[in-house]
């Protein structure tokens, strides 16, 4: 059986979270944390930091909750206030944390790979993750969200408000610029 906040459009699950209803925020965050914190940890390569500024999103909201008005869609106000709190952190620690984008490499690797295959695997990863922080910023994370988090064209042009199209191309751009930069490092 079906919760009745789940057959509720984010709206209304605003409208209710403005009167004080806490179910309402819960469904909020049901939906929508785990897109957030993917924004979050590949501006921020910090998963701790990521859960900060998503935890304190959701808290303002609440905090804000009587006077909080949002006329556009509500996926695109989160991804655009999370990627504002993303950079008012990094402004505010100044300095920028070496790129994880939310992957733990350690231990993923089946015990019967030769170690020998293990570092090449480790320095593929080390020089891909290199030469995605070279590519310009729109780029890269379209082409992570694609690659390492498994959205599709369409889920990321609705996130970012672009076209598939251009989604397309920038994948198609990050992947040539990848494997110049494989055959180059060879």
């Amino acid at each position: 059986m079906m919760k009745p906040y789940q057959n509720k459009d984010d709206k209304d699950l605003f409208y209710l979270v403005s009167k004080n209803d806490e179910k309402a925020l819960k469904e909020l965050i049901l939906r929508y944390e785990r897109l957030l914190m993917r924004i979050a940890v590949f501006y921020l390569k910090e998963v701790t930091d990521a859960e900060e500024v998503v935890g304190d999103l959701f808290f303002n909201i609440w905090q804000k909750r009587k006077n909080l008005k949002i006329d556009g869609n509500i996926k695109n106000y989160l991804s655009i206030s999370i990627k504002n709190n993303c950079f008012s952190l990094l402004q505010k620690h100044k300095k920028r944390k070496i790129i994880s984008y939310g992957h733990d490499y350690e231990g993923v690797y089946p015990d019967n790979i030769k170690s020998d295959d293990h570092i090449i695997m480790e320095e593929l990863h080390t020089s891909l993750t290199s030469f995605l922080e070279t590519l310009p910023e729109q780029r890269s994370l379209i082409f992570s969200l694609a690659k390492f988090e498994g959205l599709s064209f369409e889920e990321i042009a609705d996130l970012l408000n672009i076209s598939p199209k251009t989604v397309a191309n920038q994948v198609s751009l990050a992947l040539k610029g990848v494997s110049i930069h494989i055959k180059n490092s060879q």
